[in-house]
Parts: structure tokens; C-alpha cells; sequence
């Protein structure tokens, strides 16, 4: 028997590759996957609204997925958050004043909201969102995620470091966009896609050692270090790769299929020696 109950996937450049969508080939094995009885689902940097919200229509998700970078995690058939950790006002009312200081872009993700300064999010991202003026802003409290963008990339390690130093009460992760432009995703320090993982468990009743991951980037560290099994995109760094049991092709060449194919669908699911 597979000892293994469900799988989470990243979502860009693992599910889905630049062009955001998903192949006939993925759609086909996700579903298989689903009717032999596993659980599938996806932990994301991306807010539920908008484009997460027509995949797990298109792929008729029942289980809960992660989004925002771990810090909310939705019922994909109510449309409702059933879990989240939001930023301390505090924190936020002082990141917010650092970043206008030294005229750094900012923006804050509350609900269907997104309150902007300086460079504007890509229209695929905020599709499902109602983009607002910063100055309209008045309360800070419920804020699940702010993201800086327009970060200079030869500077965003040294940034980021500086930001984990100051805001301490703060979890702080390099992203890349459909376009490979690097972004830092902000939540508060309670959470992560690591912490969400639990969560995320604990909510379908299955332990962690019982989950397969798969991601393709620097941010999908922490999700995979909390699944059972680990596997990592042809096209990921080489740290991701390290710690993977397996390694499969892109998402443009079906990936995701390849990985249920190995690991759910034949007696592959043990661990490579």
C-alpha cells in the first residue's frame, strides 16, 4: 500500500510554466490522481482570488490549498479562508514607513484588496483583486502578505538580510514571477509554507511524512523540508535539488505528470537509497 495520501505542488513554474496554464497531460494525471482516492493540492505565494481560484475549478479541487505564501489557506469549494496568520499591525504599520522612506514599491494583501505604492502588480496576478491607492489605507489589521517589488536583483540577498534583521517578527522569502523577476513576499513570522504544510495536514487529518511536495524554487524550501517525500523541478537550483528524493522534467514537459506517475500510480513511492 502507498504510504503516501497526498500531494502539494507549487504553483508557477511547477504546475503551471510561464504561460499559466495547465496542460491537457497534468489535468488528466491530476484528476486520475483525485478518483483513485489521493489528495491533491497547492501551496502558493498567489492570493486564492483570480487565477487560483479558476484552477481549482478547472481541476474540481476539494481539498484545502495553501496560498499567500502560507499565511491563508482556503476551502477551494467554499471560497472561504479556514485558516490564516496575519501581520502584526505593528510590524506592518513599521515596514510600511521603511519602505516609503527610502521610496521602495510596496504592497499590502488584505482579502479581495491590494493597497499599491510605486510599481504596480502584473494584471495576471491581480485579476481576482480590487487594486486601491496606498493613501486610502487607513487600518492595518488583517494584512496577510505585503510584497516588495522592483528589488534590484544583484541587491536582493544583501536587502532581504537587512529586512530579516530589523523585522525579526517577520518571515521573508525571495519569489520569482512568471517573468523570472525576483520579488520578496512578506507574512508574518508565524507562518510559512512549512508551517502551512502542517496546518494543511493536521485540517485532512494525515500526517507529514504522508505528503509528497514538489516546487521548483528557493521559496518552495520550506514546503518540501516538511513533506514525507520531496521532489524537485529539473529547472530548480541546485539547493532544492540537493535535498529532493527525486527529480523530475519542467513544466513545460509535464513534470507534475511524471512525478504522479512514479510515485502514485506504480510501486516507485519509496526512498531512493
Amino acid at each position: 500500500m502507498n504510504k503516501f495520501k497526498a500531494f502539494v505542488a507549487d504553483f508557477d513554474g511547477t504546475l503551471v510554466d510561464s504561460s499559466l496554464k495547465i496542460s491537457p497531460t497534468v489535468e488528466n494525471s491530476i484528476k486520475n490522481l483525485i478518483a483513485r482516492g489521493f489528495l491533491f493540492s497547492i501551496a502558493t505565494a498567489r492570493p486564492f482570488y483570480g487565477i487560483m481560484e479558476e484552477v481549482c475549478s478547472q481541476l474540481s479541487l476539494k481539498s484545502p490549498i495553501i496560498v499567500r505564501a502560507g499565511s491563508e489557506i482556503f476551502d477551494p469549494v467554499q471560497k472561504v479562508p479556514i485558516w490564516a496568520k496575519y501581520i502584526p499591525e505593528s510590524e506592518a504599520k513599521h515596514l510600511i514607513k521603511y519602505c516609503l522612506e527610502i521610496e521602495q514599491s510596496i504592497s499590502l494583501e488584505r482579502d479581495r484588496e491590494i493597497y499599491v505604492f510605486g510599481k504596480q502588480p502584473s494584471k495576471e496576478y491581480s485579476s481576482g483583486l480590487e487594486i486601491k491607492d496606498f493613501q486610502s489605507l487607513v487600518e492595518y489589521g488583517r494584512i496577510s502578505k505585503i510584497v516588495l517589488r522592483g528589488v534590484e536583483e544583484n541587491t536582493l540577498e544583501e536587502f532581504k538580510k537587512t529586512l530579516s534583521s530589523t523585522f525579526e517578527a517577520l518571515h521573508i522569502d525571495i519569489s520569482l514571477n512568471p517573468q523570472r523577476k525576483a520579488v520578496l513576499d512578506i507574512v508574518s513570522g508565524e507562518t510559512s509554507k512549512k508551517v502551512a504544510l502542517h496546518k494543511f495536514t493536521e485540517l485532512v487529518g494525515i500526517k507529514p511524512e504522508n505528503v509528497v511536495g514538489i516546487g521548483d524554487g528557493y521559496n518552495d524550501q520550506e514546503l518540501l523540508s516538511a513533506c514525507g517525500y520531496k521532489v524537485a523541478m529539473q529547472n530548480a537550483p541546485e539547493e532544492i535539488r540537493k535535498i529532493a528524493d527525486i527529480i523530475v522534467k519542467t513544466a513545460e514537459k509535464n513534470g507534475v505528470a511524471e512525478a504522479i506517475e512514479k510515485i502514485f500510480m506504480s510501486s516507485y513511492g519509496s526512498k531512493r537509497a
